[in-house]
């Protein structure tokens, strides 16, 4: 039909069910066809859709510093245009792949600027798993009380929202710092939290 912009959407579409096959190399084949048809439609939205699926494709092989590239691709065309939810998701994702090539420092300021944006814009939910992740990066730099203060903080919007399955994470990595500081009640009454949680939901 000549519809580069149903074609485009197509193979996307495509790639998403290769990806959940883990067919990584059809995958990304597929996606690089899309980003083509995007790119001359100067279409900016799809063009940050595609880097952000193949930065997760990379990411999926391990393949963290294409996954990076990807992401700070996809990560400029929100910065420009918006909306900042994506943006704020773009640097929790680049965040991760920091942590995971150990580059903590970088992590933890990414980490940072995602939670800004994720406050700025009332984003409750995403703004307490930017406290839980931070919280992540600075247990391994050896900051614990930084570390504690984050898990507390997503402890405290989980609960009241009754969102369970977050609430165990956070309550659970909290009780590694307690038993690590040899604070054995507070650990074991955490652990039993995130344990009864986990037993209620079959998790």
């Amino acid at each position: 039909l000549g519809y580069p912009r149903g074609e485009a959407q197509a193979c996307n579409d495509l790639a998403i069910l290769h990806i959940d096959r883990s067919e990584y190399t059809r995958a990304d084949s597929l996606l690089v066809r899309a980003l083509n048809l995007r790119k001359q439609l100067q279409d900016s939205a799809g063009m940050a859709a595609v880097h952000n699926k193949r930065g997760i494709v990379f990411q999926a092989r391990s393949m963290f510093e294409q996954a990076l590239e990807e992401d700070h691709k996809a990560l400029a065309i929100y910065e420009r245009t918006g909306p900042p939810a994506h943006e704020a998701t773009l640097l929790n994702n680049i965040a991760i792949l920091q942590f995971n090539l150990q580059r903590l420092p970088e992590a933890l300021a990414t980490h940072r600027r995602a939670a800004a944006i994720r406050e700025r814009i009332g984003d409750g939910a995403g703004l307490a798993a930017s406290h839980g992740n931070m919280a992540n990066v600075e247990v391994q730099l050896g900051d614990t009380s930084a570390a504690a203060g984050h898990y507390q903080a997503a402890i405290r919007y989980f609960r009241e929202q009754g969102l369970q399955p977050e609430l165990a994470v956070q309550v659970h990595n909290l009780a590694g710092i307690e038993m690590a500081r040899g604070q054995l009640a507070q650990a074991a009454a955490h652990y039993g939290e995130a344990l009864a949680i986990r037993t209620g939901t079959g998790d």
